[in-house]
């Protein structure tokens, strides 16, 4: 029996210390750019903007960086869709809609110039689906009465829900699994959506010269590993052109897209 106890315990130590050297090894291969990023997040504080939510902005050399973290028990969430055949900038969704926070949604195309936008990727909004479902790429953002949660897409299409959007990539799986293994290096703004363990939803908007979705997305990590935003699951909204944020009260400075959107994730206080 104490022969047992003590081989078990030898596994454990090791199990951590394989951990640990895990840990260690991702964080050495933390992208530069997200690494200055890290560096600036890490000079910086949340500020209390409202209750159940706090802001930080900076820019870190050409990246600029703005970040929400939202407390779902003070703030709904919900998705909102054009009102015309153009789309709309966030603001005027934010606006119709009274809400407090928009920021853009999923990825839509154009059928001709002038002629309209239409989603792409699953969307739903109470029993009313808007287009179809991508079975393996990306992940869905769900959207229920208590709060924002995040499931792959190989999971299948989420049932009793409120709205659901589709979106990729899925740049962590639930779980805090990291799940990006390319990197196209492509700089563009991007914004991105995170779950925390602690029940807490950040928004991140990058703008400036932009990153890559790989080092958007290691950002998302926890900072054992070199991120920062500790989520338990995150995922890509549109981004480039339709990147942009809005504040009904402005305490953090609004982004302003190039081009109008189809659809926008809303957030207004219970």
């Amino acid at each position: 029996m104490a022969r047992r106890l003590v081989l078990f315990l030898g596994l454990v130590a090791f199990l951590a210390d394989a951990s640990l050297a895990s840990a260690q090894n991702d964080a050495m291969l933390t992208p530069e750019r997200t690494r200055s990023v890290v560096e600036a997040l890490a000079q910086s504080e949340w500020e209390a903007l409202d209750p159940g939510l706090e802001g930080m902005e900076l820019m870190a050399g050409s990246v600029g960086i703005t970040a929400l973290r939202i407390d779902p028990g003070k703030y709904s969430f919900s998705i909102a869709l054009q009102s015309g055949s153009d789309g709309e900038r966030v603001d005027e969704f934010g606006k119709q809609d009274q809400a407090d926070i928009a920021i853009n949604g999923g990825f839509f195309g154009e059928k001709e110039p002038g002629k309209g936008l239409f989603p792409v990727g699953y969307l739903k909004i109470g029993k009313k689906r808007y287009s179809q479902a991508w079975s393996r790429s990306g992940g869905y953002l769900v959207i229920r009465d208590d709060g924002p949660s995040i499931t792959p897409s190989m999971d299948g299409i989420p049932e009793n829900a409120n709205a659901v959007l589709q979106s990729k990539p899925l740049l962590i799986e639930p779980g805090g699994v990291w799940a990006m293994n390319t990197n196209l290096g492509n700089l563009r703004r991007r914004s991105l959506i995170c779950l925390r363990g602690d029940d807490k939803v950040v928004l991140v908007v990058v703008s400036g010269l932009g990153m890559s979705l790989f080092e958007a997305g290691w950002l998302m990590r926890g900072r054992s590993v070199g991120g920062y935003f500790e989520c338990d699951a995150a995922l890509a909204l549109d981004g480039g052109g339709s990147t942009q944020l809005w504040m009904r009260e402005e305490k953090l400075q609004n982004i302003r897209g190039d081009n109008a959107v189809h659809n926008a994730l809303l957030i207004s206080r219970r």
